[in-house]
Parts: structure tokens; C-alpha cells; sequence
């Protein structure tokens, strides 16, 4: 067998499908890992998620100018523009999720490379896992099962207060219309009898929603607020203080986005205060949240670690996906999941006259 024609950095395991079936097929790619087996499990193993990123991180900085494509991990920058600078011998970046804050793309536009990601990879366990948070929140189960747990015994429903709210009837507002919010959209209409708005500057309508022209009238009709959009410069903090008070009094917001997208102060100003009726969050501004956190100290806020989009198909979807954009993109086929397809034509020069 002839030497690979390119060396893809991974930063941690594969499932078995994508690397058998999709990278090594023409033996003409090297997979090379940035950690040893024991350290590079899916989820953090022995050294846990930042210690992974933080490790898989400093190999891709040490190891510079040797890999043809890199994969990036979710989180605080990875591939920044100093790790590209590093590397112009770099063709592709790749990461397996939907997300790709951790990757800087304009720069890596500027530069040539192709970034993918594995876009819609989860978009069953994600939905159900916003509907679980608006429910958990809204019908306080959150609240009555830590209570119940703690103090070990069964509650009266005399117990927690005033009867919380149905969602039956009420408006729930979408901010970001993408796949996974269609489909939030069609759970929350059909199962839950919600009427649907939605802002997305972008989106496509679909039947039964009803799109709105501003970020301010989805915020001010809506019983309750779900964030489905990617987070870029433009997009953090699209929720703050301003947008919060513009919310319904007791209405709810479920983010499973990405934590930047909310100004975390703010919202803990709001549900102190009362304005809010309560959060559902599984992605948090920082991530994970401090011990001292005062978030900690709210009745009404549902939290979970980063989990919506955990499933073990959505595992290996993601990295199927992924592998299949990194091969692609060597071979000079336009990636089904191009993160920035306007560096496609360039990119194409490159290969061009690296052949």
C-alpha cells in the first residue's frame, strides 16, 4: 500500500462505523490521535472534558504544520487563528457536533480552509430534550423532585405552591427556525396544542407557524421562549436585559443552544426578581457553571449538563457526518455540511495548485 496522502488529527475516539467505512476505505488518509487510548474516550474519560480539550489542544499547537485536516472539540476557542497560522498547510477543520463556536471560521475563511460540522446530526434528541425542559420548568417537576429527594419523603401538592400553568393554548416562540426548531414547532403544536411563532431571519415558514418580522414581537407574544440558533459574534447575548424585560411576566425560556447566546447576569436578575417564571437550561454561560453560581440557588431553573443532544444514535451520526465532510473535502467534493461555503471556489485554487 502507498503512503496516505493526508494525516487527519482527531482529538478523541471515533465509533467504529465512520473510521472502517468512511476514512480508511482508499487507504489513502492516516489517522492520527492526539490522545493515548486510555485518555481519548467519547466524554472525557480519566481527564475529563477540559482536561481532554486542554491536552488534545496543546498537541495540535505542539504537533503544527503536520496535519492535513484537524478536528475540533466543542468549548472555549480550539482552532483560533494563531493554531492556523501555525498550520498553513491545513486544508480542513472539522468538528463532530452542530456547534462550531470553538472554531474561529472567518479566519479560517480568510486562510482557505474548509470548516465542517455534522449540522442535524441530533435534531431528535435536542427537540425532545426542549420540550422535556419547557415541561420540567413550567409544571415545576424539577423543583417537586429535588424537594422530594431531599427531604426524602412524598409530597402533598399542597406542597409547592400555587398550581403552575398549562401549556395548552399558550404561545410558544422560537427564536432560530432551523431543523431542530421545525421540529420543537411540531411537537409543541400538535402534542401540546401551542400556538407557534417564530424569528429567523433565515428560516424557511412552514405550515402552522407564524413567522415574525422582530426578535421583539416573538418575545412580547410568546408564554414561553425556546433558542435554537448557532452561536456567532452576531448571535451572543442575543438574549439580555433588555430582550428578558421584554418577555411576558411568568413567561419561561429554554435554551439548548449555546450558553454565550443568553447573557447569564441578566437572566439571573430577571428570575430573582420574579419577571421570569422560570428557565430550562442545558448549556450555560460559563459551561459548566462554577460551584458558587448563584444559578445554584434558584428554585426555578431546570438545569443539565450540556445533554440535549446525547443519544448513542446521535454519536455516531455526528461522527459519520464529520468524517464524511473531511473526506469529501480532500477529494474536492463540496462538503454537504460547508460551515462557510464561501470559501469553497478558493479552497478548490488550493488543491489545485498543491496537486
Amino acid at each position: 500500500m502507498s503512503d496516505p496522502r493526508w494525516r487527519v488529527l482527531v482529538p478523541t475516539s471515533l465509533p467504529a462505523e465512520p473510521i472502517t467505512e468512511i476514512y480508511d476505505p482508499a487507504g489513502d488518509i492516516e489517522l492520527v490521535y492526539a490522545l493515548p487510548p486510555e485518555e481519548r474516550v467519547l466524554g472525557g474519560g480519566p481527564l475529563g472534558p477540559a482536561g481532554q480539550k486542554a491536552k488534545a489542544s496543546q498537541v495540535l499547537w505542539e504537533r503544527s504544520g503536520e496535519f492535513d485536516a484537524v478536528g475540533a472539540l466543542p468549548g472555549p476557542p480550539y482552532v483560533t487563528a494563531e493554531v492556523l497560522d501555525r498550520n498553513p498547510q491545513l486544508k480542513v477543520v472539522f468538528i463532530a457536533s452542530a456547534g462550531f463556536d470553538s472554531i474561529d471560521v472567518p479566519a479560517a475563511t480568510e486562510r482557505g480552509v474548509v470548516v465542517v460540522n455534522a449540522a442535524g446530526n441530533n435534531v431528535v434528541p435536542v427537540s425532545e430534550h426542549a420540550i422535556g425542559l419547557l415541561l420540567s420548568v413550567s409544571r415545576k417537576i424539577g423543583l417537586i423532585d429535588r424537594r422530594a429527594h431531599a427531604e426524602r419523603r412524598g409530597l402533598h401538592y399542597t406542597d409547592v405552591g400555587p398550581y403552575p400553568p398549562t401549556l395548552d393554548g399558550g404561545t410558544l416562540g422560537l427564536v432560530g427556525f432551523g431543523a431542530i426548531g421545525r421540529r420543537v414547532a411540531r411537537i409543541a403544536s400538535a402534542g401540546l396544542g401551542m400556538q407557534v411563532l417564530a424569528y429567523d431571519p433565515y428560516g424557511a415558514p412552514e405550515p402552522g407557524v407564524e413567522f415574525v418580522a422582530t426578535l421583539a414581537e416573538l418575545l412580547t407574544r410568546s408564554d414561553a421562549v425556546s433558542l435554537h440558533l448557532p452561536l456567532t459574534e452576531r448571535t451572543r447575548h442575543t438574549i439580555g436585559a433588555a430582550e428578558l424585560a421584554l418577555m411576558k411576566p411568568g413567561a419561561f425560556l429554554v435554551n439548548t443552544a449555546r450558553g454565550p447566546i443568553v447573557d447569564t447576569d441578566a437572566l439571573v436578575a430577571a428570575l430573582r426578581a420574579g419577571s421570569l417564571g422560570g428557565a430550562g437550561l442545558d448549556v450555560t454561560d460559563p459551561e459548566p457553571l462554577p460551584a458558587e453560581h448563584p444559578i445554584f440557588d434558584l428554585d426555578n431553573v431546570v438545569l443539565t449538563p450540556h445533554y440535549a443532544g446525547a443519544s448513542p444514535g446521535a454519536i455516531v451520526t455526528a461522527h459519520r457526518m464529520a468524517a464524511q465532510g473531511v473526506v469529501d473535502a480532500l477529494h474536492g467534493i463540496e462538503p454537504a455540511t460547508l460551515v462557510n461555503p464561501e470559501v469553497w471556489k478558493r479552497y478548490l485554487n488550493r488543491l489545485e495548485h498543491e496537486a
